[in-house]
């Protein structure tokens, strides 16, 4: 497998990454599936050059990220898809084929990612569809009531059986990344932790390490720690909401409730840090602008007990 191997947060040259023929690429791209790496990107490394691309990779194992380049002719942008035999790749050649005309053969279903009902530029995309005379379709969405986001929900249902669920998502656009690039530098943080309420610290955290390493920032240990537990507060809470949303959407009302107690505990724990339940205000660039004292260690360890001890008593 050729790659450039690189550790998380490393500044590396563009030119460094090796770009192979379509056929090579594909050899390393399989290479690197079959060892168990996790893709997290397949795009072009220049949104103005489509027929150059990455595909990128995460080793869980020694903690480091692969990137794997490939050169396709700009007039044929086309390759086997990987999705049959890997399907974490589906969506990464869905939305490469979206975004930049690329087209994954053989692929098992290509979806629209973000334009809702249209595949291969412009050619309708067709919904799937369960036949018989009893079948029904349930279709929630896209707008729904409350304050979650919007997104297209299709049950293919036969009595209390669903079949078939289908998700459409990428109703939304806000524009962040060009929001991004034209900000205020004073303003940038504040955009960061406005993408997604639940991904506030993951955001912020990832903008911020972004600036630092090519700026060549470093970080004290303690507000490396201070932030990486923010990250893992974050982290338990959106699991625990994420585990409260399933049971109520199953109609589980006495785990929901208790799911939603205990994510309660965790963002609590986030404002015992910095006055925000959400994170909002703890990172500047270069560390984080509030410090632990004993009186807040000693609040979180108490409440990730409770979270620890009721979540294995609700399981």
């Amino acid at each position: 497998m050729t790659s450039l191997e690189l550790q998380n947060n490393q500044r590396f040259d563009v030119s460094s990454i090796p770009f192979l023929s379509v056929d090579e690429f594909r050899h390393s791209v399989i290479k690197a599936l079959s060892n168990g790496y996790r893709m997290i990107a397949l795009t072009p490394i220049d949104r103005n050059v489509s027929e150059k691309i990455i595909a990128v990779f995460a080793n869980n194992t020694s903690s480091s990220i692969h990137i794997i380049g490939g050169v396709f002719d700009k007039s044929k942008l086309e390759f086997e898809s990987f999705a049959n035999e890997f399907p974490q790749t589906n969506y990464f050649e869905c939305e490469l084929s979206e975004n930049y005309g690329y087209i994954p053969l053989n692929h098992p279903w290509l979806r629209p990612v973000r334009k809702q009902n249209v595949i291969l530029g412009n050619q309708p995309y067709q919904f799937y569809k369960l036949e018989g005379e009893e079948v029904h379709e349930v279709a929630v969405g896209p707008i729904h009531a409350g304050v979650i986001e919007p997104g297209h929900f299709r049950f293919q249902c036969h009595g209390e059986l669903v079949y078939n669920l289908e998700i459409n998502l990428g109703y939304q656009h806000r524009g962040v990344e060009k929001l991004l690039l034209e900000a205020n530098p004073d303003q940038r943080i504040i955009l960061s932790e406005s993408i997604a309420g639940d991904t506030t610290i993951g955001h912020t955290f990832t903008h911020c390490s972004v600036k630092e390493s090519l700026t060549q920032t470093q970080l004290s240990l303690r507000a490396e720690v201070i932030r990486t537990i923010a990250s893992e507060l974050e982290r338990i809470a959106m699991h625990l909401s994420g585990l409260g949303g399933v049971a109520n959407d199953i109609g589980f009302a006495l785990p929901a409730s208790s799911y939603g107690r205990l994510r309660t505990l965790a963002i609590n724990s986030l404002a015992l840090l910095c006055g925000s339940r959400f994170g909002r205000g703890l990172f500047v660039y270069g560390g984080v602008r509030f410090d632990l004292n004993d009186e807040i260690i000693n609040s979180m360890k108490k409440n990730l007990e409770v979270i620890r001890n009721d979540v294995a008593e609700i399981n």
